[in-house]
């Protein structure tokens, strides 16, 4: 018997398909959203690489409010290979975001894996959420942010992109996560296919369709490179096309 199949859509950057008509009431209304959030403190622990990252459940508890006083409503819904975003205003104005999913997985698990990651960052990119390591001296309580001093003239000056033995666990996740977050176009599918071809080893199943699932010493060697991946998978996606 055959199975139904889902129906496959392509996010169209047409106006009417992003954006309604007019979108001056919704604009005023993120506005007063973004005026009142703040920081979303990372307070889970990935098991995988001793990182902390916070998870839908903390994005949405920081947005609800703000977006209900403000006349917001949001809905998140698989549609083919992509996850569509909505944020609709009471006027009836409303802007959208699709967010690839990549291929469907046959294991449940594994999609419902994917489904979470992308509401988390399409909610948190729509809205304008910001992530912050947990402050354990009580700065955050207090709604305080440490200042950062200023580095000591001799103090060594590390660049951005460093070797992989120089990165904390945390740190190179936090590259790749910004490096996804720049990157929407590229699907985690195709990330994680690149990274096996290049001969970066991790178990499929662990990894969840995740890229921040990825072991610890792959993602401070991804990190390591960080400012060539972007290329580097284009590249190899013109070769295969």
């Amino acid at each position: 018997m055959n199975q139904p199949q889902l129906k496959t859509i392509e996010p169209m950057s047409t106006h009417e398909v992003l954006q309604s008509g007019e979108i001056n009431e919704i604009g005023k209304a993120l506005r007063g959203v973004q005026a009142s959030l703040t920081p979303v403190v990372k307070r889970s622990q990935n098991p995988y690489f001793k990182s902390k990252y916070a998870t839908l459940e903390n994005v949405w508890e920081a947005v609800k409010e703000p977006l209900s006083s403000n006349g917001l409503a949001v809905t998140q819904v698989p549609c083919g290979q992509y996850l569509v975003t909505t944020i609709i205003h009471s006027s009836g104005q409303f802007i959208r975001g699709f967010y690839p999913l990549g291929e469907l997985a046959d294991d449940p698990q594994k999609l419902a894996s994917k489904i979470t990651y992308a509401r988390r960052y399409s909610l948190s990119g729509m809205v304008g959420i910001v992530f912050q390591d947990e402050d354990d001296d009580g700065n955050y309580a207090s709604n305080r942010i440490a200042t950062k001093p200023e580095p000591l003239a001799n103090s060594k000056v590390i660049p951005l992109e460093r070797p992989a033995s120089d990165y904390k666990a945390s740190e190179a996740a936090e590259a790749v996560e910004k490096w996804m977050i720049a990157n929407p176009s590229y699907k985690a599918e195709q990330v994680l296919d690149f990274l096996a071809y290049k001969g970066y080893k991790f178990d499929e199943d662990d990894v969840m369709g995740d890229p921040l699932r990825l072991p610890e010493n792959v993602l401070k060697e991804v990190a390591s490179k960080i400012n060539k991946l972007t290329p580097a998978i284009k590249k190899w996606l013109a070769s295969k096309a």
